[in-house]
């Protein structure tokens, strides 16, 4: 198996977080078809009387380590398939240095805009998370980005 795929659980247990968190809004989230390009989740209003009710396409990318760089790989080509990415930070492994042999904790969301990966992508295929300026992406904060676009209610 590849390296970088040896546990492809944790990637689906990723979007899976998200979708929860999602629902926990009053957001209906749906699951992409397996092995579709450029998105994973779909997010609409559940309110059936809602005018003109939107789509949004969420794209996720996790990471299973507690000690990485704080960035998610991207295609450059996967820049126009969605309109918000959420990056999860699993937190449930460390790559084995002494300094990071901590027990698992609580996984970090923070949910951006396509135009914000756009600006903040590198050429090389990675787009940072910086621990500063990052609050009102992270968690619920993010998460409510999306349900404003919606126009879901509680």
């Amino acid at each position: 198996m590849p390296k970088g795929r040896q546990f492809p659980v944790i990637g689906y247990g990723a979007e899976h977080l998200v979708m929860g968190f999602f629902m926990r809004r009053n957001i209906l989230a749906y699951q992409a078809p397996p092995r579709n390009e450029g998105y994973d989740i779909i997010c609409v209003n559940p309110d059936l009387r809602q005018r003109n009710r939107r789509i949004i396409r969420v794209q996720v990318k996790s990471r299973a380590m507690d000690d990485n760089d704080r960035s998610v790989q991207l295609r450059k080509r996967e820049l126009v398939g969605f309109d918000y990415l959420v990056a999860v930070f699993m937190n449930i492994k460390s790559s084995g240095k002494k300094e990071h042999r901590a027990l698992a904790s609580l996984p970090e969301f923070y949910t951006v805009s396509q135009k914000w990966v756009r600006k903040n992508f590198r050429a090389y295929g990675k787009v940072f998370f910086p621990k500063k300026g990052m609050e009102k992406y992270k968690g619920l904060k993010g998460f409510e980005k999306i349900a404003q676009d919606l126009r879901a209610s509680y």
